[in-house]
C-alpha cells in the first residue's frame, strides 16, 4: 500500500468513527424542525431559522440539516459558524453517501476560507505570567497571541487581564477578507493591597491608655478582685 492509499484509509476510518458517534436523538422532531427552518429560510428569515435548524441538527445530525443551517449562517454574516457547518455537511454527506451534499458544500468552504477575516492579538513583552486576553468574552492564552485567528466581520472587543494591573481594552472592526493586528497595552498598575491580618495577631499595638489595651483590661480585672477581697 502506498503512502497516498494509507492516508486515504486513515481518513475514511477517522470519518467513520466520527459519525458513528453522531446519535439520532429524535428523527421525527428533527424532521419537523428542519421543515420549519427551511420554510423560514425560504421566506428570507434566516435569523429566525438558525436556532430551529441548529436544534434539528442536534436531534438528528443529517447533511440536509447542516446544509440549511450553514446557508443561513452565511447569509447573516456568521461566517465562522457557517464554515464549520458546511464542513459538517460535507463530512456527513460522505458518511451518508450523499454526493449532492458534498458537491453543495465544497465551493462554500473554499470561498469562506478567503472571506473570513482574522485578528492578530499583540501583547507587550514582559507581561505577568498569568496575563490573558478575552476576545468577545472568550479567553485566548499565550499560544493564541501573534497568530491570525478567524473572526466574523464586525466589531470585536478585546481585554487584557494581568495581576497587579487594571484591565485594558481595545476594539477592532473587521471587513471580509482582511487581517488586522490589535496591539494591547497593560493597564495602570494597581495599588498594593492592604496587609492581611491573620487570626490571633493584631495589626498594631493600641495606645497605652486605650480602653481596648491589654493593660486596661488587666487593671479592671485586678481592681474588681481587690474590691471583692476588701469586702
Amino acid at each position: 500500500m502506498n503512502v497516498r492509499s494509507r492516508v486515504a484509509t486513515v481518513a475514511v476510518v477517522v470519518l467513520s468513527s466520527r459519525f458513528a458517534g453522531a446519535q439520532t436523538l429524535d428523527a421525527g422532531a428533527a424532521r419537523d424542525l428542519l421543515k420549519k427552518g427551511y420554510e423560514l429560510r425560504q421566506a428570507g428569515k434566516c435569523g429566525e431559522a438558525i436556532p430551529t435548524l441548529a436544534e434539528s441538527a442536534r436531534l438528528d445530525p443529517t447533511s440536509t440539516a447542516f446544509l440549511n443551517l450553514a446557508d443561513c449562517e452565511e447569509q447573516t454574516g456568521k461566517l465562522v459558524d457557517a464554515r464549520k457547518h458546511w464542513i459538517s455537511a460535507r463530512e456527513r454527506g460522505q458518511a451518508e453517501g450523499n454526493q449532492t451534499a458534498i458537491s453543495a458544500a465544497a465551493p462554500h468552504i473554499q470561498k469562506l476560507d478567503q472571506r473570513i477575516p482574522k485578528i492578530v492579538i499583540k501583547v507587550p513583552a514582559g507581561v505577568p505570567a498569568d496575563a490573558t486576553v478575552l476576545r468577545d468574552g472568550v479567553t485566548f492564552d499565550r499560544p493564541s497571541w501573534g497568530t491570525p485567528l478567524a473572526a466574523d466581520p464586525g466589531t470585536h472587543q478585546l481585554v487584557l487581564k494581568a495581576s497587579g494591573y487594571a484591565d485594558s481594552s481595545a476594539s477592532v472592526t473587521l471587513k471580509e477578507s482582511e487581517t488586522k493586528d490589535v496591539a494591547l497595552v497593560l493597564g495602570a498598575k494597581s495599588a498594593a493591597p492592604p496587609p492581611v491580618v491573620t487570626p490571633g495577631t493584631s495589626a498594631a499595638a493600641p495606645p497605652p491608655n486605650s480602653a481596648a489595651s491589654g493593660d486596661s483590661w488587666g487593671n479592671v480585672i485586678k481592681t474588681g478582685v481587690s474590691q471583692e477581697n476588701g469586702d
